[in-house]
């Protein structure tokens, strides 16, 4: 970028002298005088060195425009390549059956409705799409669009509760986007979708669960907030 901007300067420079000095060729008392080996008249002179300075300036804020580009372009770059978004405020990380993308549970959290409402990611951590939520039980148009919480649940002393539907079988869950009829769902590169599902609530003298999500091995004794 600055070998471009010292170039296009150059030109500019060379240009403008050009242009000054064909507007001051007939003036009958100019003087002449050299500049960068060059005849130049006295107004030819003073419109070249304004130039010259301009372009020392202008060279001046390229480079440092350049180098914060630069950096913002390195940190955008390690934000997107983390292999572990989100996961230092996380209740832990499992790889997903699809390579390349992780399962991150984000919270377990008891609410006043009596249930647990469960958080978690998708996280794609490679340069091209990856597919999720295809081997989801959610195989029809009906219950395609919540087929990456479709098969949630969560153990408790070896009692199972399993994802929340109100009276009209729809799932108290999110919903994926993309085609209804299709449970899978194509996260594109280093992006991170997030989702929820509500199940039973345990005992209140319950603390911690064994939370399992499809696709991911089972995220064990995790604290209920």
């Amino acid at each position: 970028m600055a070998f471009l901007a010292r170039s296009v300067c150059g030109r500019l420079e060379s240009r403008c002298c050009h242009v000054f000095k064909r507007s001051s060729k007939h003036a009958a008392s100019a003087s002449s005088t050299a500049y960068h080996g060059q005849s130049y008249s006295q107004p030819d002179l003073v419109g070249c060195s304004l130039i010259h300075s301009l372009k020392g300036i202008n060279l001046m804020l390229i480079h440092r425009l350049s180098r914060l580009s630069l950096t913002l372009a390195i940190l955008c770059s390690m934000l997107a390549w983390s292999p572990n978004v989100s996961s230092a405020a996380s209740l832990g990380v499992h790889d997903y059956s699809t390579p390349g993308v992780q399962v991150i549970l984000l919270s377990v959290k008891r609410t006043s409705d009596g249930y647990l409402t469960l958080r978690w990611a998708y996280h794609n951590t490679t340069s091209s799409p990856q597919t999720i939520g295809k081997d989801s039980g959610a195989q029809s148009s009906t219950n395609g669009p919540w087929s990456l919480a479709w098969d949630v649940y969560v153990v408790s002393a070896g009692t199972k509760y399993e994802l929340i539907k109100d009276q009209t079988g729809t799932p108290l869950a999110g919903t994926k986007p993309g085609n209804a009829g299709d449970p899978s769902y194509a996260l594109g590169p280093h992006l991170t979708f997030t989702t929820w599902a509500k199940v039973p609530a345990p005992g209140k003298d319950v603390t911690t669960v064994t939370v399992y999500i499809r696709g991911a091995e089972p995220f064990e004794d995790v604290p209920i907030s």
